[in-house]
């Protein structure tokens, strides 16, 4: 705030100011004040980050419509900002867009090759439509370049064996095992997913990995 009161027209203090609002739990006023921030910058490309805040904000509150706006904004500016289309592709895939969601999550592959998590979205919308095959080799991007994410690891697989691929998601979670031969997760899930009796209580070391 003070520094606001010596620079009123600092763009990055409104936006700065902003993000603190909404750490402490006030996202009305960083909506406004991420707002604020933008108007003085116009269509600057250095709007962009504050575009994808003010998504991230509409996002965590649940104003979904708002939030595909701002990152729309922002990729308008950015349109390489691979982050911003992943954080797009969770608001329309949370609207029910799941054309909408595919195609922002293969633009966020398209901006960044190299980004994981761009390739998890792409994956998950993928399995979820139906589209298994094609989700699997995004998945297995996803894999290599963020190997020991295990709960992102995780949640595909149990994607596959919910659409009634045991067979498949066992295979992969018994890949998973050769690499990590002490991973509580794929041991649990391969168990789980295999012609295996699977142990009376899930261990202790799932428990603590995903809980």
């Amino acid at each position: 705030a003070s520094a606001l009161q010596h620079s009123p027209h600092d763009a990055d203090a409104w936006h700065y100011q902003g993000v603190l609002q909404h750490l402490c739990g006030q996202h009305e006023d960083a909506q406004r004040s991420i707002r604020h921030a933008i108007h003085l910058l116009e269509t600057s490309a250095d709007a962009s980050p504050m575009w994808n805040n003010l998504g991230n904000v509409c996002l965590e509150t649940g104003a979904l419509p708002e939030a595909a706006r701002a990152y729309q904004a922002c990729l308008k500016l950015a349109p390489e900002r691979s982050g911003t289309w992943v954080n797009l592709c969770t608001t329309l895939r949370a609207q029910g867009d799941m054309a909408g969601a595919t195609d922002a999550a293969r633009r966020a592959t398209e901006a960044n090759a190299d980004d994981a998590e761009a390739w998890y979205a792409l994956s998950r919308v993928l399995i979820e439509a139906g589209q298994v095959h094609e989700g699997l080799v995004a998945h297995s991007h996803a894999v290599m370049h963020w190997p020991r994410h295990a709960l992102a690891r995780d949640q595909v697989l149990r994607a596959m064996s919910l659409l009634g691929l045991k067979n498949e998601a066992a295979a992969l979670y018994r890949q998973w095992l050769d690499e990590e031969p002490d991973n509580p997760v794929a041991q649990h899930q391969w168990a789980a997913n295999a012609d295996v009796e699977p142990p009376a209580r899930a261990s202790d070391g799932y428990l603590q990995e995903v809980f």
